[in-house]
């Protein structure tokens, strides 16, 4: 607030007495500053856990990753594990599609059959 005794009113103007308009702009410029202080911490706040929610990602990547890759080695080195994979290629597992397709043609030739 300012004291009516440092400026006058005109019918347009304000009148201020001499070194009121540099306090005024000095306290304008102060609040700026500290409105421009603010604003940038917590732009640089909000950038700051932006980078460390990232590197908790690739943290928990990384741990994921590894956890696999040992589950892997230890899978390699288990005997059922090993014979699992020879004799998984020599099964014959047909899926739900192959089987559908199967029946579906199968009706197709008998449907035709009486028709010869």
């Amino acid at each position: 607030e300012l004291d009516e005794s440092r400026y006058r009113t005109g019918i347009s103007k304000v009148f201020f007495k001499p070194g009121v308009l540099a306090d005024l702009q000095l306290e304008k410029e102060q609040k700026l500053n500290n409105f421009v202080i603010a604003l940038q911490s917590v732009c640089r706040g909000a950038l700051a856990r932006k980078r460390v929610d990232g590197l908790m990602m690739k943290h928990s990547a990384v741990s994921v990753i590894q956890r696999n890759a040992l589950v892997h080695a230890e899978l390699q080195a288990w005997s059922w594990w090993k014979l699992f994979a020879r004799v998984k290629p020599l099964i014959k597992v047909h899926s739900a599609k192959d089987i559908e397709k199967k029946e579906k043609s199968t009706d197709c030739d008998s449907a035709l059959i009486p028709l010869l």
